[in-house]
């Protein structure tokens, strides 16, 4: 009985380790995204009261003139389950500890968001988000217009509403693959595998756009310690 809980002391101990290094690590790295420019670029699209075509061209603009490299030039929609949420998502940029997107409901849907290891901060562009805390039911539902940001924290549980329609801003910053499980499990639940990996391959291709650019920028700058000439 003494090993079982030394071997379980030993295990949630490392856990903790773990936990605690990662969160210092996400803490003081470096990102290439302003959170508070995303934020900028997605309260000026949503204070012209865009419909949906023009709200996600208007990001996306913003976006690309801001951080050229980062954002592909193709980005696709793709199903984006989260429990019982039936949403879409436009990837706009992902990495393995930050993602900038916009999320769709092009139908009314609600649903618990489940539980993530990141902190994102979501803009709402168009139509109406509400929430409640899963903790707390009797507490008053929070409601979210055209124009106003929420924030959903790390490891936090709300049960979301999305009024047809409705689009939002969201960057966030954290293990991003930690709430890819969620979400392709969500997939397979529901009947769409296909879905989800689909997905997972957009991700996959973002991280080796990534990496390979990383490369080339490091390249660039030995090669222009070496030769005394920047590359343009």
């Amino acid at each position: 009985m003494g090993f079982v809980f030394t071997k379980l002391t030993r295990y949630i101990l490392v856990a903790y380790l773990i936990y605690a290094g990662t969160n210092y690590l996400l803490r003081y790295k470096s990102y290439n995204i302003s959170p508070k420019l995303f934020k900028s670029i997605a309260a000026k699209v949503a204070d012209t009261k865009p419909n949906v075509r023009s709200a996600i061209s208007g990001v996306t603009s913003g976006m690309r003139n801001s951080y050229n490299t980062l954002i592909p030039n193709t980005v696709e929609w793709h199903p984006f389950i989260l429990g019982n949420l039936e949403l879409n998502i436009f990837p706009m940029h992902l990495s393995l500890t930050e993602f900038a997107v916009i999320i769709g409901a092009p139908f009314e849907t609600s649903g618990r968001a489940g539980f993530h290891w990141s902190n994102t901060t979501c803009t709402v562009l168009t139509g109406s988000v509400s929430r409640v805390r899963d903790s707390a039911v009797l507490e008053e539902t929070s409601a979210f217009s055209t124009g106003a940001n929420f924030r959903h924290g790390e490891f936090e549980s709300y049960n979301y509403k999305f009024a047809q329609g409705t689009y939002v801003a969201c960057y966030g910053r954290g293990l991003v693959p930690l709430s890819g499980v969620w979400t392709t499990t969500s997939s397979i639940s529901h009947g769409e595998p296909f879905a989800a990996g689909r997905l997972i391959l957009t991700f996959t291709q973002s991280i080796y756009d990534r990496v390979a650019l990383s490369l080339l920028h490091t390249y660039n700058h030995y090669k222009s310690r070496v030769t005394g000439k920047n590359e343009l």
